[in-house]
């Protein structure tokens, strides 16, 4: 059994058995593309309590599923946290972002990064058959 690993906010995660064409690559993906960031703005709110995220304009090259043009990722949260409490996991595609460069990014029916990796990963050719096959076609209408 094959299974395709990536980066998520959990860290190197494996996302799911990949058996045949068709299969899915995580229950909770719903659009997975190829896309270039063609721009990075970082916005750091932090001296208001707000917090320091990094938005990238994406330039879609392949896609399966309603894949955003754009993504907005926190990189480090601002203000106080509740007692007992932790703050959600940063990801690490947030280091990793930088005009030009390519990723496959894989996406839930709210529009986040549920898994990323780079443009030549050895997950690549597994990307591009789901992605050829258009296995997320319409799915986040079916949630």
């Amino acid at each position: 059994m094959r299974f395709i690993f990536g980066l998520s906010v959990f860290g190197i995660v494996a996302l799911s058995p990949l058996l045949v064409a068709g299969t899915e690559l995580n229950a909770k993906t719903v659009a997975l593309c190829l896309a270039e960031v063609v721009s990075v703005e970082e916005v750091n709110e932090m001296p208001a309590d707000g917090n320091w995220t990094v938005t990238a304009r994406l330039k879609i090259i392949k896609r399966s599923g309603a894949a955003p043009q754009q993504i907005s990722l926190v990189k480090e949260y601002g203000g106080k946290i509740a007692p007992g409490l932790e703050p959600p996991p940063i990801s690490s595609l947030v280091l990793v972002l930088a005009k030009g460069k390519r990723f496959w990014l894989a996406f839930s029916a709210d529009k986040e990064v549920i898994g990323w990796w780079p443009e030549d990963a050895a997950a690549g050719k597994e990307l591009e058959e789901a992605v050829r096959e258009d296995q997320y076609r319409g799915k986040a209408r079916e949630k």
